[in-house]
């Protein structure tokens, strides 16, 4: 037999009121010791953040997660802090605009976007980092899954903050 346990998280320590966001930033937050997470990383810096960072020099990434590796940790790249491990998952998301979850493998539930949604948060997702949670692409997320889709969706965001709004 088979038993499906949903995940739930508490909501009420998401709200935390009204906090200042940094305009331009983009976050991606997850166990950087989990291949998955690493892989997609890798993926995104390698494929959309050169594209991004050519056409909004303004753009800033926040990498943070436990367990991050010394190569990612000791990163010199325009416009990206790593954070590492933060105490604070909530204060964290809550400082950036748009939440990114480049998954291209892996399997089970992604807490992170259940929280970045109860957060309030702007997504962007592939198909696969958002499988497994009933959301509605351009509705509650929205879903890209190659280069040239993550740099438009980005794009159109950046270029039309009210579509921030909009997804938060």
């Amino acid at each position: 037999p088979i038993t499906v346990i949903p995940v739930g998280t508490e909501f009420e320590k998401f709200k935390q009121g009204s906090i200042h966001i940094h305009k331009h930033s983009l976050f991606i937050l997850g166990a950087l010791d989990w291949m998955p997470n690493v892989q997609g990383l890798h993926w995104f810096m390698e494929t959309i953040w050169p594209e991004l960072q050519r056409k909004y020099p303004q753009v800033v990434l926040h990498i943070a997660g436990k367990g991050t590796p010394e190569n990612i940790r000791n990163w010199k790249k325009t416009n990206v802090v790593v954070h590492g491990f933060v105490d604070d998952a909530v204060e964290f998301m809550n400082a950036y605009q748009i939440m990114l979850v480049p998954l291209l493998s892996g399997g089970g539930m992604r807490v992170k976007i259940i929280e970045g949604l109860a957060a309030g948060k702007c997504i962007v997702s592939t198909t696969i980092g958002a499988e497994g949670i009933e959301i509605v692409d351009n509705q509650h997320v929205l879903l890209a899954d190659t280069p040239s889709e993550w740099i438009s969706v980005i794009s159109r965001l950046l270029e039309q903050p009210e579509e921030i709004i909009r997804l938060q």
